[in-house]
């Protein structure tokens, strides 16, 4: 049988070797990763597959930085199931197997780890699953636009663009993937970044000092 990396180069849609600058892709079977090595707290974060992906992958990330789209593992209740949690245009807040997800991102699903304690981890699970169920939110994805977008500066006043963003912030249901995330950590005293939540982004999260990649996720 070949290995994991064999598979990564043979099935992934844009293969690279490296995921961020100097940190070389690590591929590991899927069924190896839920076997055993399943973190309490870890995040799943995506490289594009399509047009908008690679569009907010580009204009989101540092130089190197390449991902789209970010959400949680976690073991669904006594089911036995991993499942990925989290805010995904045109579904909303919900929660997906894990497997389903790679049938259609295989090789694009990278795995990184954060340290958490038991009361911050049984905290994450609360707000992570509790906040599903709502709306995606797209005044989000507009409010970062206009943050990244250079003539909205002189458009509009910064006084009114702050309190956008705070107000967004705010928003305890409804959120854009990364926003949901961010808003779960920050909530259980385990800020990922040093930013209001509306606007984080997915390689916000994978450059914060507190997350470390792990793996890359590939089917046998």
């Amino acid at each position: 049988m070949a290995d994991a990396l064999t598979h990564y180069h043979r099935y992934c849609t844009s293969p690279c070797d490296e995921i961020t600058p100097g940190q070389y892709v690590k591929p590991l079977f899927y069924s190896d990763y839920r076997e055993r090595h399943v973190g309490h707290s870890d995040l799943l974060l995506y490289t594009p597959t399509s047009w908008a992906g690679r569009a907010i992958a580009r204009y989101t990330g540092g130089p190197g930085y390449n991902f789209s789209h970010v959400e949680a593992a976690l073991w669904w209740h006594d089911t036995g199931r991993l499942m990925c949690v989290g805010y995904q245009e045109g579904v909303g807040g919900a929660a997906r197997p894990l497997s389903q997800i790679l049938e259609d991102c295989n090789g694009h699903v990278h795995v990184y780890g954060v340290e958490t304690n038991l009361a911050q981890l049984t905290c994450l699970r609360e707000h992570l699953v509790g906040d599903l169920g709502k709306e995606y939110k797209w005044s989000s994805i507009i409010l970062n636009i206009l943050n990244i977008a250079v003539l909205s500066r002189y458009i509009i006043p910064e006084a009114l663009m702050l309190s956008l963003v705070k107000q967004a912030s705010s928003s305890t249901g409804a959120g854009i993937c990364s926003q949901h995330i961010a808003r779960s950590f920050r909530i259980c005293s385990y800020p990922l970044v040093d930013k209001q939540d509306a606007l984080v982004t997915p390689n916000d999260i994978a450059q914060s000092a507190l997350t470390r990649y792990k793996c890359t996720l590939v089917l046998n």
